[in-house]
């Protein structure tokens, strides 16, 4: 297949043009990263790549989260633009997959340029609290040292009680703390 050993990320990649380019890329042998608004959405689509023999993978979007659908929207845009302006073509960025037996579990994405990023870090439901966490943020680091950063940066949400633990585990430190109030 003439994608065989890439990695993709599509956003918008639970309905429409979005999901039938993740369908397409995962066809030529990509490895697919779906994102999206809709969780249930993003689970059927990543259920129909692997039901055609594809690997896929689902990243839940801010919305989710809490966050407004305009900000998430204009968030997950403006992300992707500043974070790969050429796309996969883009210098310093990597899309990390974690195998475990014949399973791809996790993925993570980030940029290894200083100071490096981790952008998103995900492990599939069923195989969360195994420890794949904490080995796709030791790849991250290794990736990023390699690459020749100093430093290896995240956001996490305060609510994200077992992430928050294993970044605290793994040496992490809160730099910075952002506080809101809802005026409803």
């Amino acid at each position: 297949m003439e994608l065989e050993g890439k990695k993709a990320l599509v956003t918008g990649g639970t309905s429409g043009i979005g999901r039938e380019v993740a369908k397409q890329l995962a066809a030529l042998g990509a490895e697919v990263l779906v994102s999206g608004r809709d969780v249930a959405r993003g689970a059927e689509t990543v259920a129909e790549i692997e039901a055609a023999g594809g690997r896929a993978g689902f990243i839940a979007a801010l919305l989710e989260r809490g966050v407004p659908r305009a900000q998430a929207e204009a968030h997950e845009a403006a992300a992707y633009v500043a974070a790969l302006p050429d796309g996969w073509s883009t210098a310093g960025a990597e899309l990390l997959a974690l195998d475990h037996g014949a399973t791809t579990v996790g993925h993570l994405w980030l940029r290894v340029t200083e100071p490096a990023w981790v952008f998103s870090v995900e492990v599939g439901a069923d195989h969360r609290g195994e420890g794949h966490g904490r080995t796709l943020m030791l790849a991250a680091e290794d990736v990023s040292r390699q690459a020749g950063a100093e430093t290896l940066q995240l956001n996490v949400f305060a609510g994200n009680t077992p992430a928050l633990r294993l970044y605290e585990s793994l040496g992490y430190r809160v730099t910075e703390r952002h506080f809101a109030k809802s005026l409803g």
